[in-house]
């Protein structure tokens, strides 16, 4: 029966207590182990929690900069060490009161002792690791965590193979971030540390484990369970309340009786939220989100307390006209209105786990939402992110595709032992709890380019947990699949523009082209001895693959310094992502949308990113903050070798992905500072208009650019782009490449199921 609900009732109060947690941050000491012997290698250096030991140890002057050079190839020596974290704290237990000793996240392996007693051991770097420690709490505790180095393998020792070939079969027997092993965009630092909060959890008789919150946007109604664990029998009292976030609208609050057993127990409550406010994409609306407190009492005293927030939107999926057979739908439909998804591949910030902080979360996510993305796809084979990493993409109104920690099993294949497959359920199991209640979380992903039928085991586990813990959104098996495309025709294959347009895939959800940071960049990555001309060992050390970029570049007026170099890799990268994404989203909706790869970068390197490791954008980042905005215009002319004198055919299309009508545009074309050409618009709410079989002749000498600008009828810039007639590639992808790429991701998704 639903509680009776007035907002805020009077003489009810929630203020009574708040969660009482102690965090064990800051300094801890560190003593590496032989493992053999079990007994310290060394004297004992001080670490810090969240972190990680490469960082711990660089910072004590044990090791070289891991970022610099090739001196990354100096860290494997950690990885055959045992390594004891050890934090002493004040603090007993009184008569009546529980402690709980949380982890967040732990890398990879461990064993946690408090006070001489063993609490038990954990694997897994991604769920949470919770021990009540209150029968062995002393006025003075000392808590140690034994990590077990990871030794490397034969095939690890191997520096010229493949870095995801190299790492093999040692990656995929764990549940370990799968790039730390090394990938051809980050170095091998598997390392290992205490990456994640730990705290110190006081409760009375009853504490709160868990919440999972269900909101629907049509009712208004919210759907909650509550987890409890209890120490005794008895009655008592659960209060909530709920609250707005940043907006004005109702609230709501209520007391229900309950009665407690002895152990795990769930408690469910239904509710509903006056004139409930949606949650939207920041390119559709307000990001309305709302905060549910809850408190436990144990009779009529105050046990435990918790919160969590949330947000009311709808989400679904519509079928796109002209997809393969086999296709899922990938147009996404939000509180009943599409959104064309613009999106960015997220590989994690940095291989040292103990920089990833909240300033860089949302440095990062920001350049993202203002370079005009509205999807996160948070890449398989890196991590689950810290909480902050979720609540700002709820802020920000950035939409989370959420890939489980696989990636990578093509020809080889993840475990499908019992033990391996048990891990995996308890670790995604909680990944879904920790995540769920998250508004801008819209797709699970059971892991990044995974063949299909040989990980069978491994995709139905994962599928199952989702079933379980999260009925509100779509799982997809692994990507890419069912209408998902890998598009690595251009680069890999070494194709251009034209083979990306002949993809009839509705979703291209990795597609880009490596290119050079910036110069202070590669300062910080190469000593000057390596940096130009090109000491290639070195260069390639940090990621470059110099054969597919000097196809690429030699298409670019020819560099002559490392300045030019720079300059030419962005020019071509800039063009070839802006060329696709612009047709792409001009045939919006057969195609749902698009993610880059990549946004970002977890060291300083050559590699696909639009942002470097150092938050610097390159050219495309700014080419596509144009090609990528909820209101952009572009020209669309034949890709072509143009010169002086020649006649350009072209059509201006303007794309409109907000909800709303504009009128009066006039679109303004410019050959370099003169202008050639106009015409006006009106355009419908979430739609494409265009002017064509326009054309303008060249007859200036380079650099030939061809801009335009989008105003409205008082003459307000709305957009603008510009299109760089100068880089062209003419070679398309040879036809065996092309084939062996269509026929390689049938082959590794044949038989996969929705």
């Amino acid at each position: 029966m639903p509680l009776p609900l007035a907002p805020f009732a009077a003489g009810y109060n929630m203020n009574v207590m708040e969660r009482r947690l102690e965090s064990l941050g800051g300094e801890w000491e560190v003593v590496r182990i032989d493992k053999r012997s079990g007994q310290p290698a060394g004297n004992p250096f001080t670490g810090t929690v969240p972190g990680d030991l490469i960082s711990d140890l660089v910072r004590n002057g044990m090791l070289d900069d891991p970022y610099l050079d090739v001196n990354s190839e100096k860290c494997l020596w950690i990885n055959d060490y045992d390594w004891v974290y050890r934090k002493r704290f004040s603090g007993g237990c009184p008569a009546l009161e529980r402690k709980f000793l949380r982890f967040a996240g732990v890398d990879y392996e461990a064993w946690i002792r408090l006070n001489g007693h063993v609490l038990g051991a954990h694997e897994g770097m991604f769920g949470r690791i919770v021990f009540e420690i209150t029968s062995h709490m002393e006025e003075e505790n000392e808590v140690e965590v034994l990590l077990v180095g990871r030794a490397n393998t034969w095939r690890e020792r191997i520096k010229g193979l493949n870095p995801i070939l190299r790492s093999g079969k040692a990656r995929m027997k764990t549940l370990k971030a799968q790039y730390s092993f090394g990938w051809d965009f980050a170095p091998a630092l598997k390392g290992a540390g205490i990456w994640d909060e730990v705290h110190i959890h006081s409760t009375g008789p009853v504490a709160i484990d868990d919440i999972w919150i269900r909101p629907d946007l049509t009712s208004g109604s919210v759907d909650t369970e509550i987890f409890l664990s209890s120490r005794a029998s008895g009655d008592g009292e659960l209060a909530w309340r709920v609250e707005p976030v940043g907006h004005e609208a109702p609230g709501c609050e209520g007391v229900k009786t309950i009665s407690f057993a002895a152990g795990p127990q769930s408690v469910g409550l239904k509710f509903d939220v006056p004139d409930a406010q949606a949650w939207e994409s920041w390119d559709l609306g307000d990001q309305n989100l709302y905060r549910l407190s809850v408190e436990v009492r144990y009779g009529s005293e105050p046990s435990d307390e918790a919160s969590d927030t949330f947000g009311f939107r709808n989400i679904g999926f519509e079928s796109n006209p002209r997809a393969p057979e086999g296709s899922a739908p990938w147009t996404l439909v939000i509180n009943g209105r599409r959104l064309f998804l613009r999106g960015v591949n997220w590989i994690p910030m940095d291989s040292l786990l103990a920089r990833l902080d909240e300033k860089r979360y949302r440095k990062l996510l920001t350049m993202a939402r203002d370079m005009g993305a509205n999807l996160i796809r948070v890449w398989g084979g890196g991590l689950r992110e810290k909480k902050i990493f979720y609540d700002l993409c709820d802020e920000l109104g950035l939409l989370v595709w959420q890939e489980f920690p696989f990636a990578c099993a093509i020809i080889e294949h993840y475990p499908r032992s019992g033990h391996y497959l048990k891990l995996v359920a308890r670790e995604c199991a909680d990944i879904i709890r920790q995540l769920r209640n998250h508004p801008s979380l819209f797709l699970w992903c059971g892991g990044n380019e995974l063949h299909a039928k040989k990980n069978e085991a491994l995709i139905d586990t994962v599928r199952h947990q989702v079933e379980t813990h999260d009925t509100e959104r779509r799982f997809h098996p692994v990507s890419p699949a069912l209408g998902d495309s890998h598009n690595w025709v251009v680069w890999h294959g070494k194709g251009n523009p034209e083979d990306y347009l002949e993809d009839k895939a509705p979703m291209i959800s990795e597609f880009g082209l490596q290119a050079v940071p910036v110069g202070e960049t590669v300062e910080a990555m190469l000593s000057e001895k390596f940096r130009w001309p090109p000491d290639k060992k070195a260069w390639k050390h940090h990621n470059i693959d110099w054969g597919k970029m000097l196809k690429y570049v030699r298409n670019v007026p020819a560099p002559n310094s490392l300045e030019e170099f720079i300059e030419a890799t962005q020019r071509m990268q800039a063009h070839i992502l802006k060329t696709s994404i612009e047709r792409w989203r001009r045939m919006k909706f057969t195609k749902g949308g698009f993610a880059i790869w990549q946004l970002n970068d977890p060291w300083p390197a050559v590699t696909w990113s639009l942002v470097d490791y150092f938050g610097r954008p390159k050219l495309s980042y700014h080419a596509l903050k144009m090609s990528m905005a909820p209101l952009a215009v572009a020209i669309f002319y034949p890709l072509r070798r143009w010169r002086y004198g020649d006649k350009v055919p072209y059509d201006i299309a303007v794309i409109n992905d907000y909800h709303r009508s504009f009128h009066g545009l006039t679109a303004r074309v410019f050959l370099g500072d003169r202008e050639v050409d106009s015409a006006r618009f009106e355009i419908r709410p979430n739609s494409v208009a265009a002017a064509e079989d326009r054309r303008v002749e060249l007859d200036c000498d380079p650099p030939r650019v061809l801009r335009i600008t989008l105003s409205d009828a008082q003459g307000a810039e709305l957009a603008k782009n510009e299109h760089d007639l100068e880089v062209f590639d003419p070679v398309r992808a040879p036809f065996l490449a092309r084939w062996f790429s269509a026929a390689m991701w049938r082959w590794m998704t044949k038989g996969t199921a929705g």
